[in-house]
């Protein structure tokens, strides 16, 4: 349960109670007063209770259907579906800057769906680097890069990078309380 859930209901009782003794001592509108004010946060701790959890901003790029599950959940990154192969994976490297800007910055504009994001348009691309003398793939949103690709799925990206359609969704999760902004993607690879 809810922290607020739990609150708000403590708080309606603590009204009713106070109702209860304002009726002993013959101040029948103040407890009425009492009693309409407990009803109301009754009510809305309840509707809070029952309100589905709120889902994290997805923004669908192109008209390929989305992933059925997320990499957290435990799935394979790697699936086929549609004559097509879809690697689903984090964006690494997200708490780092791009000179002055912040890379979280960008990512909370993609969450709130703010300026330049707000029209619902982007342009998502995955350029190929080097790090170390490795391969390495920028993850970039209208030219700003927002992380990289994860070491541990850069080489079945550089082994399939002739291959690549293009990235097909992205998902701007976390924020708030002091936590980081993350993003998961979906890249599509064509069939050979």
């Amino acid at each position: 349960m809810k922290k607020t859930v739990l609150i708000l209901w403590i708080v309606a009782a603590l009204f009713l109670i106070a109702a209860a003794t304002l009726f002993a001592q013959g101040d029948i509108a103040a407890g009425v007063c009492g009693v309409v004010i407990a009803a109301v946060l009754g009510v809305i701790g309840f509707r809070k209770k029952a309100a589905p959890p709120k889902q994290e901003a997805a923004a669908p790029v192109s008209s390929a259907p989305a992933p059925a599950a997320s990499v957290c959940e435990g799935k394979p990154a790697v699936y086929t579906q549609s004559g097509f192969d879809f690697l689903r994976t984090k964006v690494a490297g997200v708490t780092f800057k791009n000179g002055r800007r912040s890379r979280q910055t960008i990512l909370r504009a993609m969450h709130f769906h703010d300026a330049p994001f707000d029209k619902g348009d982007m342009e998502l691309t995955v350029e190929r680097g080097e790090f170390e003398g490795k391969p390495a793939f920028g993850v970039f949103v209208n030219g700003e890069q927002i992380g990289n690709i994860p070491a541990e799925h850069a080489p079945f990206v550089e082994e399939n990078f002739a291959r690549l359609d293009g990235i097909t969704h992205i998902d701007v999760y976390g924020g708030g309380e002091g936590r980081n902004y993350g993003a998961e993607i979906t890249l599509r690879f064509r069939k050979q």
